[in-house]
């Protein structure tokens, strides 16, 4: 059975932060969500604080397959970081922020390809 659907989800789409957007791991302090943004996909790790909210996003080509984990996007040194106060506003500044992570999506790719 497929994990509940998270907050973020839903905001993506309805921000266009996302063509599509799926939960894969549901976790206790972190959630990780798979974001479609033109033909790409960026992993987003999620925390909810009592008072903000935070996401790391990463493309997938920068990080391997095997390493898919909340934890492991916190440590690549790709991807960018959104702090804010609701998941509405996460979505709006993950939208903001998608030159930067197409950009960095062509480094991972040109590094793999060498």
């Amino acid at each position: 059975m497929p994990p509940a659907s998270h907050p973020l989800v839903s905001r993506l789409k309805d921000e266009g932060a996302c063509r599509h957007a799926a939960l894969i791991e549901e976790g206790v302090e972190c959630s990780l969500i798979a974001c479609r943004i033109n033909d790409s996909t960026i992993l987003l790790a999620a925390v909810a604080l009592p008072d903000k909210r935070y996401v790391k996003a990463v493309p997938e080509d920068c990080i391997p397959s095997t390493m898919w984990s909340c934890n492991a996007l916190f440590y690549t040194p790709y991807g960018v970081y959104v702090y804010a106060d609701t998941w509405h506003d996460v979505a709006r500044r993950l939208k903001e922020k998608t030159e930067r992570l197409m950009a960095q999506e062509r480094i991972c790719l040109e590094k793999t390809s060498e």
